[in-house]
């Protein structure tokens, strides 16, 4: 029995260049307005609004609704049809757009979206590490990138993007979404993905922008040993002897691969790294 959908507007059409894949299942569109938790007090800013399916169901349920949207054609129709409610379309590119502009009426914004896939990535990147944004999100984004945020130490899928969205918040996979419930359908499957925000990094990190280059010096060729890796990146710049006395004094043997280190093994190597080069530069 084919679910019930909701229509896309006549003369509409997704525009593969934006990554647009409408989200059109009702029974999909009613389960992520209400994991999302939403009262009458609720702020909710909505990124890639589209045809505005998921936007009604946020705006039946919140106080607010932010909805950006980047195709301009699509904002000013959303603009037209809900004027007068409680929802403010915003034509913007969420990955230059300002949110420390947006002013939530009580509370907290909660962030809530259908990703573009071309975007997904480096937006999650953007909104996970903005301060002070939002202590909540809840974002659709492919299976494949699903998997990689919430991966274990040693899993195919554990990278960059697992350690440093965990050592920022708690994620878990909340629901999953087949190619079918989207317009035009996606040749992958997608994931709904709740992150929690917390209120420091789950371990102590000396400095975020040091750490971040650790994580990607380690991870960036994740078969390698964590060894050869840190020493054979340019983005730490360290002496090999520096290299090899701080994964000795973190306590992480340096045959290991470097997939398989901990949020707390990263977190210390980073540390010892970070102390090792400002002696050096002092």
């Amino acid at each position: 029995m084919t679910m019930p959908k909701v229509l896309i507007p006549s003369g509409i059409q997704a525009r593969k260049r934006f990554g647009q894949h409408f989200l059109v299942r009702r029974s999909i569109l009613e389960t992520i307005a209400e994991r999302a938790g939403l009262d009458a007090d609720a702020t909710v800013v909505e990124i890639g609004a589209g045809t505005g399916n998921l936007t009604r169901e946020l705006s039946r349920r919140a106080g607010k609704v932010y909805a950006l949207e980047f195709d301009r054609d699509l904002a000013e129709g959303l603009r037209e049809e809900l004027e007068g409610s409680n929802v403010e379309v915003i034509q913007a590119d969420a990955l230059q757009f300002d949110f420390s502009s947006l002013k939530p009426e009580r509370g907290a914004f909660k962030i809530v979206g259908n990703l573009p896939f071309n975007i997904s990535v480096p937006l999650i990147f953007r909104l996970i590490e903005h301060p002070g944004l939002c202590p909540e999100l809840l974002l659709m984004v492919q299976k494949e990138v699903a998997d990689r945020i919430t991966a274990a130490p040693g899993g195919k899928s554990y990278g960059v993007l697992a350690v440093l969205c965990q050592m920022l918040a708690d994620t878990e996979v909340v629901l999953r979404v087949a190619p079918s419930a989207f317009r035009p359908a996606p040749k992958v499957h997608s994931a709904l993905v709740r992150f929690r925000r917390l209120d420091q990094t789950r371990y102590p990190v000396p400095d975020w922008g040091f750490f971040k280059l650790v994580v990607k010096a380690g991870l960036g060729q994740r078969r390698k040993i964590v060894a050869n890796a840190l020493k054979g990146s340019p983005l730490l710049d360290l002496p090999p002897e520096t290299i090899v006395r701080a994964l000795s004094q973190a306590g992480i043997e340096p045959t290991r691969r470097a997939q398989t280190l901990t949020l707390a093994e990263f977190s210390e190597l980073a540390r010892i790294l970070f102390r090792e080069r400002s002696a050096n530069h002092a």
